[in-house]
């Protein structure tokens, strides 16, 4: 019935993000409803809005700990093929050819001022550069962006499954 998906494989996190000297501190984690969830019946939703997921995400946010960044998260767009290329010493990843019009993380598409800037390389991959709209404003506060969604999909349909979780994006920096 839920889906989970954790989005945060390859995902650039600018220079400035990582604070070589910081110490550990208490993880943020940063939830986004997808339009699915204001679907659900009334008492699905509250129990979805303000319990489950509020309560799950305290205890989280309570246990880990993470080296602190700073500046916005932005997520890669996902590639019309998707087929990537990464360069020698570049922490991005690029499409070939071109990016796809919309990215999701699993059923729910990742809101465009999530994402970075297309990154694309030519058919030989000799020729790479950024393309289209400038990099979104990203997702500030947060270690980690939780998107939630309230669709049925083919994992959800299985015999005794009511819910979900799984990841769509990693940072480059620290493989989480």
């Amino acid at each position: 019935m839920f889906s989970t998906m954790l989005l945060l494989v390859g995902l650039y996190l600018k220079s400035e993000r990582l604070t070589k000297r910081s110490s550990d501190q208490q993880l943020k984690i940063k939830i986004i409803y997808d339009s699915s969830v204001d679907k659900l019946t009334s008492d699905k939703r509250r129990l979805v809005k303000d319990k489950l997921f509020p309560q799950a995400i305290d205890y989280l946010q309570k246990v880990f700990q993470v080296r602190r960044k700073s500046g916005p998260i932005l997520l890669s767009r996902q590639c019309v093929t998707n087929q990537y290329l990464r360069k020698k010493d570049d922490p991005h990843r690029y499409c070939q050819g071109s990016c796809a019009d919309i990215t999701k993380c699993g059923p729910v598409i990742v809101p465009e001022h999530h994402l970075q800037q297309c990154k694309v390389c030519s058919e030989t991959g000799r020729s790479c550069g950024s393309a289209g709209a400038p990099d979104g404003k990203g997702v500030e506060g947060a270690d980690f962006v939780l998107y939630v969604s309230g669709v049925t999909t083919e994992r959800c349909g299985q015999e005794n499954i009511v819910a979900y979780a799984a990841y769509c994006q990693l940072e480059s920096e620290l493989d989480r």
